[in-house]
């Protein structure tokens, strides 16, 4: 799975651009559902709430 940002989103020291894709693997990164509104994104060992209408999942 792949995370797909839809909008400019700064995570901590970590900034992600219109379009920037991100390769989900077993290790690091990994995605949740927190409620309706958010995910749970853990990137690099650093838990953030990531809110849903700022990326896209992609099934590849």
């Amino acid at each position: 799975m792949k995370v797909k940002f839809i909008e400019t989103v700064d995570l901590g020291v970590h900034h992600f651009n219109e379009g920037d894709i991100i390769e989900l693997n077993e290790d690091d990164p990994m995605i949740t559902e927190l409620n309706d509104e958010y995910y749970i994104f853990v990137y690099r060992g650093i838990r953030f709430d990531l809110h849903k209408n700022s990326v896209e999942l992609l099934d590849e």
